[in-house]
């Protein structure tokens, strides 16, 4: 069985593309800031808050799924900030 990552998998498209993932029988690890969402999804789904912008803690949880798993398949980085928008030069 494959080991997936997903970050920002509790909402939206992010969710979508976890329960895709997981109905071809791969194993899930979603990560992501919202608490409530994460108590929501698939109880056999891994599930860990944490902060991509965080260094540390995106290594802490690289080292538990090594751990837990032996590692990591394949990682969907969905996560992404909302907010205003400017030209980039």
């Amino acid at each position: 069985m494959k080991n997936v990552l997903i970050t920002a998998g509790g909402t939206g498209i992010g969710k979508k593309i976890a329960e895709k993932i997981s109905d071809k029988r791969y194993n899930v690890w979603d990560c992501d800031i919202d608490e409530i969402a994460l108590k929501k999804v698939p109880k056999n789904w891994r599930t860990s808050l944490v902060e991509v912008r965080d260094e540390e803690k995106v290594k802490s949880l690289f080292d538990l799924i090594a751990e837990e798993w032996g590692g990591i398949d394949t990682v969907c980085c969905n996560a992404g900030i909302a907010g205003p928008t400017s030209p980039i030069e």
